[in-house]
């Protein structure tokens, strides 16, 4: 079986208005940027912006080094996406990866991480719900 690696960029809810994100750069990821900014992978500026996503603008942005980050002060009951990039010759920004929109619950119940159960007694369909299987018929 073959297995494919892929950039990716992902994202916890931590508490109501913070977030944890990691994320996988690739190769071509790293040769794209590097030939659209001309200058090496070392010397660009990396940057993480955080978008309101129901009101469509940059919330917060954040120089980042690493490969995971927090991201605090964020409001409640907002969602969110996350875009990893860099920052252009003529101080724009080229987008390499983009996160799933991200919920942010109304509140934090208290602990230091979140929990869904509520949510998920409330909906009586999940019951003894596993998820979906697809089955290629052989013809």
């Amino acid at each position: 079986m073959l297995e494919f690696e892929r950039a990716k960029l992902e994202v916890v809810v931590t508490t109501h208005t913070t977030l944890y994100s990691y994320w996988k750069l690739l190769a071509d990821k790293i040769l794209l940027a590097e030939y659209v900014c001309h200058q090496p992978w070392e010397k660009l500026c990396k940057i993480l912006k955080v978008i309101e996503e129901d009101e469509g603008f940059v919330f917060q942005e954040h120089n980042v080094n690493g490969t995971e980050t927090f991201i605090h002060e964020l409001s409640p009951f907002k969602s969110y996406k996350l875009l990893l990039g860099v920052t252009t010759e003529d101080n724009g920004f080229f987008c390499l990866l983009q996160s799933d929109v991200i919920h942010m619950p109304l509140y934090d119940n208290g602990s230091s991480r979140l929990s869904n159960q509520k949510t998920r007694n409330e909906m009586s369909w999940q019951k003894g719900f596993a998820g979906y299987s697809v089955v290629r018929k052989e013809k």
